[in-house]
């Protein structure tokens, strides 16, 4: 088997790098007010590959934190350029193909990783009071590594060994779109938080029987940074917002994002739903802002999100599925607004209300013992729907643009309690405690008083 191994940077590289960092001081009395370094963490979710030796599609559970590291300088107000090294690691959960007759399940062992030397040039804009957004594109090299393999199986009679399928690496080139914000918190101190879409392309691995593949590794991913910089560094927004006054009084509110729904166990079985897609989510609000630091909220939301794995048991594994689940939440929020005369306000906040689950879950074959027949055959497993209570926790953060007008971004941890579904046959479907993770953001306008 062939082996990719990271090449030396090359001189051009290194001359590139050298003049990216050395020729922007030049004209620039101070460097150091002009020089800033970033550490971050990010939370990923890697999109299904396909491998083209046999038509066979893997798929990939949620990523694990990783960190970043980011040394960068300002060039002219507004624009800056930074050398990132990045991380992204997912676990796979399904290699299938129906042209095949493959269906083989992962371990522990097994993951994606993606290591990544990347140049970010970015845009920083100013809007209204105190919002800093920014867009982002980078180019570098990563290097991704592949492991898969058919996990060993020891039950009763059945004693099958661990092989692998996939063990190899390649290194090529990368780029990444990012879009995200500001926070300064002091002279010398930033949060940031953005998006980015990262994408390796024609990723060149060889299977273990000597097939090779080329395949495209697409990843999205949320991060948080925290930046130190010289405290008169150009760029616009580098000291503290100005003031802001609280929102008092109605408001109405909306935001958009991203959800990530953990694992669904189904009571009394080894069945779990699993390795759910990323779905949109959609929140609006009715509130009223009591004095300088509570907020109470009426919330309605919609989310939703495709279910790709229908796992059985150990000894059958997984099997490729299709389907959907669908969430409709209504929710009373209590919520604490932190730095109330700032622009920049932190806040922290639970909810507690009912939520509608409506599940369509079809395998798209079965495959017993990881050993699939040549005909797919597909068994409807759920189409069903039940209300049940929800409880979520909320952080976040408000960013003033006018008065009245606030932008927001928080990250949401939903809990529910347990659904009865009934089967096909007729039988109940009783599953565990929904657990849900949500990135949001949107806009709050102020209705009544801001004085």
């Amino acid at each position: 088997m062939t082996r990719h191994s990271i090449p030396r940077t090359r001189p051009y590289l290194k001359a590139l790098l050298l003049s990216t960092l050395i020729l922007p001081a030049v004209g620039y009395a101070d460097l150091t007010d002009r020089f800033y370094l970033s550490a971050g963490f990010g939370w990923d979710y890697a999109d299904p590959i396909n491998l083209d030796s046999n038509g066979a599609e893997m798929n990939f559970d949620q990523g694990v934190f990783q960190p970043s590291l980011a040394a960068g300088m300002y060039l002219f107000d507004h624009w800056r350029v930074e050398l990132e090294r990045s991380v992204h690691e997912n676990s796979p959960e399904i290699l299938y193909s129906s042209s095949a007759a493959l269906e083989a399940d992962s371990d522990e062992a097994d993951a994606i990783r993606a290591t990544s030397l990347m140049l970010n040039v970015f845009r920083d804009f100013e809007i209204g009071i105190a919002l800093r957004p920014y867009l982002g594109v980078g180019i570098g090299r990563s290097k991704v590594a592949l492991r898969f393999s058919e996990p060993r199986i020891e039950e009763d009679s059945i004693n099958i060994p661990r092989r692998d399928i996939i063990h190899d690496n390649d290194t090529g080139l990368a780029l990444q779109l990012i879009a995200g914000f500001t926070v300064p918190i002091s002279r010398h101190f930033d949060i940031a938080a953005d998006y980015r879409y990262w994408q390796a392309s024609s990723v060149n691995l060889q299977e273990v029987s000597g097939a090779d593949f080329d395949t495209d590794h697409r990843v999205h991913s949320a991060w948080v940074h925290l930046r130190f910089h010289g405290a008169d560094a150009a760029g616009g927004g580098r000291s503290p917002a100005p003031r802001a006054e609280p929102m008092r009084g109605l408001y109405i509110a909306a935001g958009l994002g991203g959800q990530f729904v953990e694992d669904t166990e189904i009571v009394d079985t080894e069945s779990v739903f699993d390795a759910f897609d990323i779905g949109p989510v959609i929140n609006v609000a009715v509130g009223y802002g009591w004095g300088e630091r509570w907020r109470f909220e009426l919330e309605g939301g919609y989310r939703h999100n495709a279910v790709e794995v229908f796992e059985i048991s150990g000894a059958i594994g997984e099997d490729f599925a299709s389907g959907q689940l669908n969430m409709t939440t209504l929710m009373a929020n209590s919520i604490f607004q932190f730095a109330p005369g700032s622009a920049l306000r932190p806040y922290a906040g639970v909810g507690v209300g009912l939520i509608r689950a409506d599940y369509e879950v079809n395998t798209k074959t079965f495959c017993k013992r990881f050993t699939c027949g040549t005909v797919e055959e597909r068994a409807l497993i759920v189409d069903d729907k039940d209300m049940t209570f929800a409880a979520q926790a909320i952080l976040g953060v408000d960013i003033a643009v006018t008065q009245r007008l606030h932008f927001t971004a928080d990250y949401r941890y939903l809990l529910t309690g347990k659904f009865q579904l009934e089967a096909p046959d007729g039988s109940d479907i009783e599953l565990r405690t929904q657990r849900a993770n949500m990135l949001t953001a949107g806009f709050r306008y102020a209705l009544g008083s801001t004085d």
